[in-house]
């Protein structure tokens, strides 16, 4: 995109989260094994170009999609939208049009790429970019929703990244967000994302608990490690993921956080 920021620009810790991701996006593209597995031990009623790379079932993103409550018209911005299958599905079931952002560009590329599969081309753009350091690529008040797949808790500041979205969403519009909540611990889970949000400004912020989520991430990851990974990479990674995480499950919480930005309540006062 012509207005995506200089990459010469960005720091050098963004700059290594990007080669990070830009690896891992890479496997999971040439991994098929990794992705069935998503499709049949994850989700199997999700259609298949979501082609998961997060733990959203299709039950959560159809709760995103009814707290978000956008329609044809509005504008939805996907944070940290990696591959775009999520923010793609919400986007083209309730008729907004989206915007996603991910600071991986190898990621960007493959939303762009996918767009079609959804019926989306010339709705949806893409965009690259990290959390809190969106100004140059993302107005003031252009979004009548803003989503957050399982990516928050990667934020080096999360505070920072919720004010970057309070910034971007017009007053009395709401964010949808998913994470997990319990001790920090190697997969870098920070608590009190609801707290953050409040202290960005952030208001009528609720927390629901979805157990019954991590109930199919513990099946894919029993799953996973079922299987010889040989020289597919993303298999290799996701069986290490399973590794660390299946311990520590238990003292975790799956939870959906909806938040409205500013003061004013309902759609036409945000107009």
């Amino acid at each position: 995109m012509s207005d995506q920021p200089d990459q010469t620009t960005t720091t050098a810790t963004t700059a290594t989260t990007a080669d990070v991701f830009d690896a891992v996006f890479s496997a999971y593209e040439r991994s098929p094994r990794v992705r069935e597995l998503f499709r049949a031990d994850f989700d199997p009623s999700l259609p298949p170009e979501v082609e998961l790379f997060s733990f959203t079932p299709s039950d959560a993103l159809r709760l995103i999609a009814l707290a978000l409550d956008v329609a044809a018209g509005d504008t939805l911005v996907d944070l940290a939208c990696g591959r775009g299958g999520p923010g793609m599905w919400v986007a083209r079931e309730t008729g907004a049009r989206l915007v996603g952002v991910d600071v991986s560009p190898v990621a960007v590329a493959q939303a762009q790429r996918r767009a079609a599969d959804f019926g989306l081309s010339g709705r949806a753009e893409f965009r690259v970019g990290a959390f809190a350091e969106t100004a140059e690529i993302l107005r003031p008040a252009m979004a009548d929703g803003v989503m957050c797949v399982d990516a928050l808790h990667f934020a080096p500041d999360p505070l920072a990244a919720a004010r970057d979205v309070a910034r971007i969403l017009r007053p009395g519009r709401t964010f949808a967000l998913t994470t997990w909540e319990g001790p920090r611990n190697d997969a870098g889970y920070p608590a009190e994302l609801a707290g953050t949000l409040v202290a960005a400004g952030f208001v009528d912020v609720n927390v629901e608990e979805h157990p019954e989520w991590d109930e199919r991430r513990r099946a894919l990851y029993v799953a996973a490690l079922e299987l010889e990974p040989g020289d597919d990479t993303a298999l290799a990674n996701l069986q290490r993921e399973a590794s660390v995480a299946l311990p520590q499950m238990a003292e975790q919480r799956r939870l959906l956080i909806t938040a409205r930005s500013g003061s004013r309540t309902g759609r036409n006062s945000a107009r």
